[in-house]
């Protein structure tokens, strides 16, 4: 079973689209829900070229094997800053456009399916 990364519904492991959005089906950690704008950090990043998907599941894995072993839990962001995947001034811009897509959503607006452009 895949969970879809954006409005985190279940599909059969052979789907690519996701039954109840449309939206291609991507790797997501099964105990992690959603951002509260459907947005999660790594997926902003590879949206807005930063990251690929491979980083993200690198990082992730990272977060797992850190939180298993009982050290503390580091944000995705921190994880690849300390990859070398992203810089700080980077890891700021995808925080910035989280905070930009709750505040969209907040005032009834809707998260768009495609990717995001940068502001110039």
């Amino acid at each position: 079973m895949l969970r879809c990364a954006d409005c985190w519904a279940a599909n059969p492991d052979d789907r690519t689209v996701c039954h109840a959005c449309g939206e291609w089906l991507r790797p997501v950690a099964y105990g992690t829900p959603p951002s509260p704008d459907g947005r999660k950090f790594g997926w902003v990043a590879v949206d807005r070229g930063l990251l690929s998907p491979e980083q993200v599941a690198h990082a992730m894995a990272i977060q797992l094997i850190e939180d298993c072993a009982n050290l503390p839990h580091r944000p995705l962001g921190a994880v690849c800053r300390d990859e070398g995947y992203l810089t700080p001034a980077q890891v700021q811009e995808v925080l910035e456009s989280q905070c930009r897509m709750t505040a969209h959503r907040a005032a009834g607006g809707h998260t768009c399916s495609g990717p995001t452009s940068r502001a110039a």
